[in-house]
Order: C-alpha cells, then sequence, then structure tokens
C-alpha cells in the first residue's frame, strides 16, 4: 500500500516526525511517499517557507520513515499524480478547514482514499518561529 501525504515541512520537526509515525502505525507496512510543495504555493498556503525546497527536500528525505520525496508536488493534489505514483491513500493531518479540505484534496475525497490523522499539537514551524522571536539571548 502506498500512502501519500504532502506539506510544506518548513523548520523540519518533531510534529513532522508524529504525524509520519501516526501513518505507519496506522497502516503498517506501507510505503510513505511525500509530496512537497512548492516554494511558491507553500507562500500561497501559508506564508513564505523559511527553508527552500532543496533544503526541506534534504531535510525529509533523510527521515528513515519516509520511502520517496517529490519536489514541487502538484497542488491540490491531480487524478494524474495519483494514477501515475499508485497512491492508495492521501492523508492530511485533521487541522484543515472544510474549505481547504475541499479545495486541495477534492481529487482524492472524491475517489475515496481521504483520510486524516490527529495533528500534533505543541510544536509547529510556526510556534519555532514565535520562540526564535520571542528568545532572548543572555
Amino acid at each position: 500500500m502506498i500512502i501519500y501525504a504532502d506539506m510544506v515541512a518548513d523548520l523540519f520537526h518533531p510534529g513532522h516526525i508524529c504525524f509520519f509515525k501516526k501513518i505507519l502505525k496506522k497502516y503498517p507496512n506501507c510505503k510513505l511517499y511525500v509530496g512537497l510543495m512548492s516554494d511558491k504555493e507553500a507562500e500561497r498556503y501559508k506564508r513564505e517557507p523559511i527553508l527552500n525546497i532543496e533544503e526541506r527536500h534534504t531535510m525529509v528525505s533523510s527521515c528513515k520513515y519516509v520511502d520517496k520525496v517529490f519536489k514541487n508536488a502538484p497542488m491540490p493534489i491531480t487524478l494524474e499524480f495519483i494514477q501515475m505514483e499508485k497512491i492508495d491513500k492521501v492523508i492530511h493531518a485533521n487541522d484543515i478547514s472544510e474549505a481547504s479540505r475541499k479545495y486541495w484534496y477534492r481529487i482524492p475525497i472524491e475517489l475515496g482514499i481521504y483520510d486524516e490523522l490527529e495533528y500534533t499539537k505543541g510544536i509547529s514551524t510556526s510556534d519555532i518561529i514565535k520562540r526564535v522571536k520571542d528568545h532572548k539571548i543572555v
């Protein structure tokens, strides 16, 4: 079974790892493919990434839980990409709004291959950026 998750993965952190572990726990023995949004798409989705696509690719592709990483993955995900990569399930964290879910994941929802897993609270790229900004150097 091939599981696909797309993400920005800016400032790769423990929340990303927890997400991958949750996927592998729910779908043992699967192959985990991760699609990285382009820098331009990431900016449209959230904000301009701190790390560029090459840097983000280096980090995520080094993760032992990930079998394959796509740079500049199609966003929204397309039927052609799903078929070409033989993707069985598309996963996202459950922190997404209904409007975003319908926009970004319309195709996998229509195919009945979309699933959501619990968002890892307490750590995010936005939180890390805030920590850095708030950090007082002595």
